[in-house]
């Protein structure tokens, strides 16, 4: 009983540090990149933010996938965790380097060498960490004979954290001016996660026989893998140009910190109560729900746009929440029922390549071209069409998983 409790307690600080940093680096970075990567002109080299958003979830495409099959064929998440966190921190280091204050004057391609180094360290790197988590959690869960629909009151942690860390980031950068805090920030929680993680590491490697025929013929999986690439390809992407959004309305550091703050806050409920939510509605509609209420969201603030109100813009932007609680939550139930037992870290690694890495490295460079020719008010109202029609394919053509998974 007593390694049980400390297991939680583990895995509810993973949550914990793993998004208190994400709160620094997502809502933040490319935000950072604006100020940083500019043109002699003072303009945002706008290119060049959107090569750094197509390669670095790009590289997690190929990371994804091998942490998966390394982490099943020898159940090695925690030393995974531990690299993937500790790599993490070096790449944050090189990307807040041409923001401090005594190299701004930098030329536009030294800032440029700095941060490449750092976004090639960190697509590698980042994007295998909380499908890891997520894996041992669901492990967790199974093998202490749990409700797996129990994930969303680990999972809440982090929503937690994400509230604290956006506040704060907010608040520092406008009472600082420092653009540098959310790499800095991103960097020193990593090296908290890599001690976390070197906590759960094992001395003994235990290695196992994969079932790949299971994989290769789960044309459940398939079909769900399309609708997730293309709800992340327009919710993902305009989500981490919400802040570059809210930079073009005006509306401050404090606004942006306390809105995606906001976002997360309505989050904690319907994480907290996921599991009742799951048996009274089911995971589909979770997932629809979730879905339609994202898209609501950015059609909201694309439509409350030339107001420039930081009330109604924080307002919508708590629909963030709920949206995102439900559909999470029921997208993880669909892919613990689709997935073997032997096979948990590998569907969970490959949901996250298709359905993040991939999706936002295309999508990121489909949100600045759509930027560059229009604006980003734009940007908001084109991706909430791509993403209706990924709700109207999962309606007609994604199933639930009705036999137990092997």
């Amino acid at each position: 009983m007593h390694e049980i409790i400390k297991q939680k307690i583990r895995l509810r600080l993973l949550y914990w540090v793993t998004f208190f940093a994400m709160g620094a680096g997502v809502p933040f970075l490319n935000l950072y990149y604006k100020q940083v990567l500019v043109f002699p002109d003072g303009s945002p080299a706008i290119e060049l933010i959107g090569l750094i958003v197509f390669l670095e979830p790009f590289l997690g495409v190929f990371s994804n996938p091998l942490a998966g099959m390394i982490a099943d064929k020898f159940k090695v998440e925690n030393r995974l965790l531990l690299l993937c966190a500790f790599i993490t921190m070096i790449a944050a280091g090189f990307i807040s380097i041409p923001g401090f204050n005594s190299l701004m004057t930098l030329n536009i391609g030294y800032k440029v060498l700095f941060i490449g180094i750092g976004i090639f360290l960190k697509g590698l790197f980042i994007y295998p960490i909380v499908p890891l988590i997520n894996t041992e959690t669901l492990n967790f869960l199974h093998t202490n004979k749990k409700d797996p629909r129990e994930y969303g009151e680990y999972r809440v942690m982090g929503t937690l954290a994400w509230i604290v860390s956006t506040v704060f980031i907010g608040i520092m950068l406008n009472l600082t001016g420092f653009i540098n805090i959310p790499p800095l920030i991103l960097g020193l929680g990593s090296l908290v996660l890599s001690f976390i993680s070197l906590q759960g590491v094992k001395a003994k490697i235990k290695k196992i026989k994969i079932p790949w025929k299971y994989l290769k013929k789960d044309y459940l999986f398939r079909r769900f893998l399309i609708f997730a690439f293309f709800q992340a390809f327009g919710l993902l992407s305009a989500f981490a140009f919400t802040s570059y959004f809210m930079d073009d309305a005006k509306l401050g550091f404090i606004v942006i910190g306390v809105s995606f703050a906001v976002s997360a806050v309505t989050e904690v409920p319907v994480m907290f109560y996921s599991k009742r939510i799951a048996k009274k509605i089911g995971n589909r509609m979770m997932v629809i729900l979730g879905t339609s209420v994202l898209t609501l969201k950015f059609i909201l603030l694309a439509l409350l746009a030339p107001l420039k109100n930081p009330g109604l813009t924080i307002l919508v932007m708590s629909l963030h929440g709920v949206g995102y609680g439900l559909q999470f939550n029921g997208m993880l139930n669909l892919v613990d029922g689709y997935a073997h037992k032997d096979l948990r870290a590998t569907y969970m690694n490959v949901f996250a390549m298709i359905g993040t890495s991939l999706a936002l490295s295309l999508g990121g460079m489909f949100c600045t071209f759509i930027i560059k020719i229009l604006d980003s008010t734009w940007m908001l109202g084109i991706n909430s069409c791509i993403v209706i029609g990924a709700i109207i394919y999962f309606i007609f053509f994604v199933k639930e998983n009705k036999e137990i998974s092997p």
